[in-house]
């Protein structure tokens, strides 16, 4: 069912760019897909020539960003760049053609602020929470300060003055109506899921391990928050106590903490283990990619704020039916199920051991991988959720 009338949506990220962030791509494509219009906002982190682009029909708008923050004043430095840039191409957007809702991804919480004045004209705003940003503050600067309790005023805050809010679980759910007594009528949740379209056109096998027997995969950002430090730390447990050599970790992604995660590579003596390949912007090539791969991890530490997020990489790696080694976690648990090892207490020789005992026993990795490809398909894929996504903006505007 197409929504009857041309309508436009403007979708406003702060803290990754558009294609990186598929959720937000995915969701803009959806709508997009049902005939409405649809535009979004983000930072230019690569630093790419133009500040316009245009996907699948979607106007991608970038603002200027410096750097992404990591210390507290890199962090405020950030967000006040990001206030002048979003608040002036949103207002030189709506002048030239208005838009109807306003889709904000967080973190963080302060954009529904920027939006306010919007509401006098009828404009919808739609707040997406990705992530906890307290928790995320706790397990960034290990406090609870001024600061943290100002993250809960502004999440409290968003809630209230959001005319719908999307959460990306039930833990997300549950804590919004808990914490901040939110009306349940007002939360929806859209699950992150992989395209079957994108994993079913995946063929060409791209060959990494370079007379290795195993490939080991990890998709993802690499900031502060993903512990990639801990992959790291079982690596080196892996080789240097158990004599386990023959293998290589294929990390495709970037972020602020690449460099000093290379630094403790070299300082580790570890380079031969890893390839580093960059941000994949082709999902096709990305999904090539990970088709060589043995298996697939995420050492984001087991964490509050870890526990009840969703990561697309977990539904991503099930897809194409590879077997998973993750720390412990709610929402890995919901996601995952039989198709993942889970690892207790952040212990990263505990990790190391799974990883081997999972590389060396082919047939539990088949059935695992077999496991986690059917989930996918029968629960967890995207045409699923973008259909709730749909219904839910069919009945907003």
């Amino acid at each position: 069912m197409r929504i009857r009338k041309k309508k436009h949506i403007l979708f406003v990220v702060e803290n990754n760019q558009i294609p990186m962030d598929i959720r937000i791509l995915k969701e803009a494509e959806a709508l997009e897909e049902k005939g409405l219009e649809v535009s979004i906002i983000c930072p230019n982190l690569n630093k790419e020539k133009k500040y316009h682009k245009k996907l699948n029909n979607i106007n991608v708008f970038q603002y200027f960003c410096p750097f992404e923050g990591e210390s507290f004043i890199g962090i405020l430095f950030e967000y006040l760049t990001a206030i002048f840039f979003i608040l002036y191409k949103s207002i030189k957007l709506y002048f030239r053609k208005p838009f109807r809702a306003v889709h904000l991804a967080n973190p963080p919480d302060f954009l529904i602020f920027l939006f306010l004045p919007f509401k006098i004209f009828g404009v919808k705003i739609i707040f997406d929470h990705h992530d906890l940003s307290p928790e995320l503050f706790i397990e960034k600067f290990k406090r609870k300060n001024f600061f943290y309790k100002l993250l809960l005023l502004f999440e409290r805050l968003s809630y209230n003055l959001a005319d719908l809010i999307i959460a990306t679980n039930k833990s997300v759910k549950h804590t919004c109506i808990e914490r901040n007594k939110a009306y349940r009528k007002r939360i929806f949740i859209v699950r992150n899921g992989p395209d079957s379209n994108e994993i079913s056109s995946c063929k060409n096998k791209i060959d990494f391990k370079k007379g290795n027997n195993y490939l080991i995969g990890y998709v993802g950002n690499i900031n502060k928050q993903d512990s990639l430090e801990k992959l790291v730390n079982s690596v080196e447990y892996m080789v240097k106590k158990r004599n386990f050599f023959n293998f290589k970790v294929l990390i495709i992604g970037d972020g602020t903490n690449r460099l000093s995660i290379q630094n403790n590579i070299r300082q580790k003596n570890l380079q031969d283990y890893f390839i580093f390949h960059g941000y994949e912007y082709n999902r096709k090539k990305l999904f090539s990619l990970l088709a060589n791969t043995d298996i697939c991890v995420e050492p984001r530490k087991e964490s509050e704020i870890s526990s009840k997020s969703t990561s697309i990489k977990i539904m991503e790696y099930m897809a194409l039916g590879k077997p998973i080694v993750q720390y412990n976690g709610i929402e890995g648990k919901i996601s995952a199920g039989k198709s993942s090892v889970y690892i207790k207490d952040n212990d990263e020789e505990a990790f190391g051991d799974s990883v081997i005992s999972l590389l060396r026993d082919n047939k539990k990795r088949k059935k695992m991988g077999k496991y986690g490809k059917n989930r996918v398909k029968e629960l967890l894929n995207w045409d699923i959720q973008k259909n709730k996504l749909v219904k839910i903006y069919q009945n907003l505007i």
